[in-house]
């Protein structure tokens, strides 16, 4: 009795890998889109909850977290007096867009320099003088006091404070575009 062998033959193989490969070209770019989601969804959640810890630590205090500058090192000492005596947050939340990252001496920040941004209610005042940026967010004009926080979002650099033209972050604009995320205290 004769007895044949099945097996695949060549040009079989190189179909199922064309297959394969069509669809991981499809998936590898979904994947990586909703990695960007997250850490977006991440930055805006984190800012809603600072804020949050923000206004009860006003209603206990009278006061926002004090600090002469919110430059480097003391961006991460303001918002840590949210943490303790009173827990209004469990611990700092740091940008997931500058964690780690130094665009200028491609070294990496020191935790200090990954947290929010926290601008002071005379900062956030767009009375304050005549050229300040805040003039230019409609959300701005006419507002006394308050507080911004500052989000970098994908493009990973803050424009207000670099000196550039401020404009808010849209993911319509595609999820990488350039922008930065602001939530406004009064």
């Amino acid at each position: 009795m004769l007895r044949k062998d099945r097996a695949f033959t060549l040009i079989e193989l190189l179909i199922v890998v064309a297959i394969i490969g069509i669809l991981a070209a499809i998936a590898v770019p979904n994947f990586l889109n909703a990695r960007m989601r997250a850490k977006v969804a991440r930055s805006q959640a984190e800012m809603k909850g600072l804020s949050e810890a923000l206004d009860m630590y006003r209603l206990d205090n009278n006061m926002y977290p004090p600090t002469p500058s919110t430059a480097g090192e003391l961006r991460y000492a303001r918002l840590a007096r949210l943490t303790s005596p009173v827990a209004y947050i469990s611990s700092v939340p740091l940008d997931p867009f500058r964690q780690g990252l130094d665009l200028k001496s491609n070294s990496t920040f020191r935790v200090e320099e990954s947290a929010y941004p926290l601008w002071d209610p005379e900062y956030a005042n767009p009375l304050r003088m005549a050229g300040t940026t805040f003039k230019m967010i409609p959300d701005q004009n006419g507002r006394q006091g308050g507080y911004v926080l500052h989000g970098a979002m994908p493009d990973t650099d803050y424009e207000a404070a670099e000196g550039n033209p401020l404009h808010f972050y849209d993911a319509s604009n595609g999820l990488t575009s350039s922008g930065d995320w602001y939530r406004f205290g009064s």
